[in-house]
């Protein structure tokens, strides 16, 4: 199951329970599945397409979770980048992941500069995020009781695959 069909059945199951909190601000799942409908018809309307890349900013907080899965939703292609990535940057990115043909299977695309320094995209499918989230729930024994902070930059690899059990569980 994916994180947004897990959060579209928590939302009909245990709609009022919280599903995340960032500083003052907190949101439960039904909340959050309508606000990522919404902003789904918002990236629909500008044109973001299924099966293409969508560049963002990570704004670290709840605002990041409703973009990062409505991206999903409509069957796009997540790539965010560090909310401080310079417009240069973001330009060069957008530019180079345009210009890409994807399979199917992708759904996110991490920029990292891993131990060389120079940035490249890691693409993720969605088979990679699941097995990841699942291996979590089983290893971590993660429940719908637990609270988990967070505190990495949120498009990093390590925070979406924190982010990604938690909310899977509920």
């Amino acid at each position: 199951m994916t994180l947004e069909q897990s959060i579209y059945r928590h939302s009909i199951d245990t709609p009022d329970k919280v599903a995340a909190v960032c500083g003052t601000d907190t949101i439960t799942y039904s909340e959050l599945w309508r606000s990522i409908l919404v902003r789904a018809e918002e990236l629909k309307s500008q044109g973001v397409l299924p099966n293409r890349p969508y560049v963002f900013r990570s704004t670290q907080d709840i605002r990041f979770v409703v973009t990062y899965c409505a991206v999903h939703h409509i069957g796009a292609i997540a790539v965010p980048l560090d909310q401080k990535a310079t417009d240069e940057y973001f330009d060069s990115i957008c530019a180079e992941v345009s210009s890409c043909e994807f399979t199917e299977d992708i759904v996110d695309i991490l920029y990292t500069t891993g131990t060389t320094g120079k940035s490249k995209g890691v693409m993720l499918s969605e088979t990679a995020l699941v097995s990841c989230a699942d291996n979590f729930i089983a290893d971590l024994q993660f429940t719908s009781d637990l609270l988990f902070i967070i505190s990495g930059p949120l498009s990093h690899i390590a925070s979406l695959f924190k982010m990604h059990p938690v909310l899977t569980v509920g």
